[in-house]
C-alpha cells in the first residue's frame, strides 16, 4: 500500500502552454565601402544645377536574415515631424514615398540603387531608411518591429548655374558652409 501511495505522490500533471519565441532581431546595416558606396557616408557633396538635378545612389546593406525581404525609402528635404492639426496630430510626411523592396538573394550583402531628385538650390538633405518592414502609415520612418532599422543621412549642395539670378545678398540661396553634415554612427 505504501508503494502505491508513493508512486501516486510522484506523479504531477502539468498543463503545457505553447510559448511563442520571436526570432532574434538582426537589423539591416547600411555599409560605407570605398569603391562601392556612392556617395560616401559623411561626405558633403556639391553638384551643379541642371534642368533635372539628380544624384545616383549606390548603397550596400548587410543583413544576417538572408531570406528576409528588406524595405527601404529615401526622404528628400523632409524634416516634418508630427504637427498639430484639427482633431489631433498629423505625422504623415509631405510626400509619402512608396517603400521599395529589396528581395532576398541568399547573401548577407545586398545593394540599393536609386536616382534621387534634388529639388532645390543649396543644401538638400537625403535620408535612407532600411528595415525588414517599414510602417505604411503614421511616421513612415518607423519599423514594424522596434530596433529593426538602420538609416543614414547625406547632404548634397546644388550649386546654381551661372545664368541663375542671384538671391538676397547676391550669393547662393544656401551657402555651402552652412550646409550641416556629419558622420553618423
Amino acid at each position: 500500500m505504501l508503494a502505491t501511495t508513493t508512486g501516486l505522490a510522484a506523479c504531477l500533471i502539468t498543463r503545457t502552454e505553447e510559448v511563442r519565441v520571436l526570432p532574434l532581431l538582426t537589423p539591416p546595416r547600411i555599409q560605407d565601402v570605398q569603391g562601392l558606396t556612392s556617395p560616401r557616408i559623411g561626405a558633403l557633396l556639391e553638384v551643379p544645377e541642371t534642368d533635372n538635378t539628380t544624384y545616383a545612389f549606390r548603397v550596400p546593406v548587410d543583413d544576417d536574415g538572408v531570406t528576409d525581404l528588406l524595405q527601404w525609402r529615401f526622404f528628400v528635404n523632409d524634416d516634418r515631424d508630427c504637427v498639430p492639426q484639427d482633431g489631433g496630430l498629423n505625422c504623415e510626411p509631405v510626400n509619402q514615398p512608396t517603400p521599395h523592396e529589396l528581395p532576398s538573394n541568399g547573401m548577407v550583402r545586398r545593394e540599393i540603387r536609386e536616382t534621387v531628385q534634388l529639388p532645390r538650390l543649396g543644401c538638400n538633405k537625403i535620408e535612407l531608411y532600411v528595415s525588414s518592414r517599414l510602417r505604411l502609415s503614421g511616421n513612415y520612418r518607423t519599423p514594424d518591429r522596434e530596433g529593426d532599422l538602420d538609416f543614414r543621412t547625406w547632404w548634397i549642395f546644388v550649386r546654381p548655374r551661372s545664368d541663375t539670378p542671384p538671391v538676397g545678398d547676391g550669393g547662393v540661396v544656401d551657402q555651402i558652409e552652412a550646409c550641416p553634415f556629419a558622420l553618423q554612427p
